[in-house]
């Protein structure tokens, strides 16, 4: 995705007047999916998983890095070798009862 908005970085910037920038955080483990409405269906996807990885990615402007992950999802991937996984050690989380360990992700070199 960054490799993408670099790569229209001039685009952008021409026909926008700006590069847009994001944020992602990223968590692991059970959600529930459902669909909801009965005019107009969509797919929703709930739960604890959910919340943390939305509190994660809130963490990301705060930390001032664009890319978190739990130390769950680290542990349980096995990350590329172009990707550097930082420790940040436990954070607490508006909203999430017990402090969760993040990684802030980079691209290495």
């Amino acid at each position: 995705m960054v490799d993408e908005m670099e790569r229209a970085r001039d685009y952008y910037q021409h026909e926008f007047g700006v590069v847009p920038t994001f944020w992602a955080g990223l968590h692991r483990g059970p959600i529930v999916a459902g669909e909801i409405g009965t005019a107009k269906h969509e797919i929703v996807y709930l739960g604890d998983t959910m919340n943390v990885s939305a509190r994660i990615e809130q963490s990301c402007r705060t930390l001032k890095r664009p890319c978190l992950a739990s130390a769950d999802l680290i542990r349980s991937v096995t990350l590329p070798v172009e990707v550097a996984a930082e420790d940040l050690g436990e954070v607490d989380l508006r909203g999430i009862g017990a402090p969760v360990a993040l990684y802030a992700l980079s691209r290495r070199g």
